[in-house]
């Protein structure tokens, strides 16, 4: 078992998803490193080295460029791929937990700062695609978009096909390219709008027990309107 990658001794793992995510120190100083999961590393191609590389540094680029997106410190190939970050305290997700909802003026701070990291990604030519609760984190009270895993990079074409993203906070395009065309920054937009809504209200707004009921929501219908702005 590997418990020091790149002089970032492991301390606690802390999230897995496709990815080990550890809690690490270098120098007293908590840091975040990523890692592929082994059985996802024993298929790696050197087509995926070559993405992974160009996604860790698309993201360090887009980090070094705006405070709000979480900052890549350095990656690396050896032992094992791996990405270093900063360490975040907590995330959207928990903090609506917490609380149930933001005021109208904690959402606006929020999504502004936000948006303006978003701006950055886009004329860069990078869509994120899954803006979600769980990907806002805070450091010192700061939020940043964290996991940039799967953003798309337009300015690059691209073979590969399928869904990304996550159900509930999906466009209409990445349920139904066909009818509706392809991921593009209007995706990102959209899923803002669903993160605002649930900041506001305390819940996401389109819900479904089952994913095909979910997809069918989103694209025919509209959310229930907010009728209360929170305190």
């Amino acid at each position: 078992m590997i418990t020091e990658i790149a002089d970032y001794r492991l301390i606690k793992l802390i999230g897995t998803n496709g990815s080990e995510v550890w809690l690490a120190k270098k120098n007293g100083k908590q840091y975040v490193v990523k890692i592929p999961k082994m059985n996802i590393l024993k298929t790696f191609t050197r087509k995926d080295i070559e993405e992974f590389l160009e996604k860790a540094e698309t993201w360090k680029k887009l980090s070094e460029k705006h405070e709000n997106i979480v900052k890549i410190y350095e990656y690396g190939l050896k032992p094992l791929p791996y990405i270093v970050m900063e360490y975040c305290e907590t995330n959207l997700r928990e903090i609506l937990r917490e609380k149930g909802n933001l005021s109208i003026e904690e959402t606006k701070d929020i999504a502004v700062k936000i948006l303006e990291a978003l701006n950055i990604a886009h004329h860069h030519g990078v869509v994120y695609r899954d803006i979600k609760p769980e990907n806002i984190l805070f450091h010192e009270e700061k939020p940043k978009i964290g996991d940039w895993g799967i953003a798309k990079i337009l300015l690059r074409t691209t073979t590969k096909t399928g869904y990304t993203g996550t159900p509930m906070y999906s466009a209409p395009e990445q349920l139904d390219p066909k009818e509706y065309g392809e991921v593009d920054w209007r995706t990102d937009i959209w899923q803002i709008g669903c993160l605002l809504y649930e900041m506001i209200t305390g819940e996401p707004p389109f819900q479904a027990e089952y994913p095909g009921r979910l997809a069918f929501k989103i694209l025919t219908e509209e959310p229930e309107p907010i009728t209360t702005a929170p305190q």
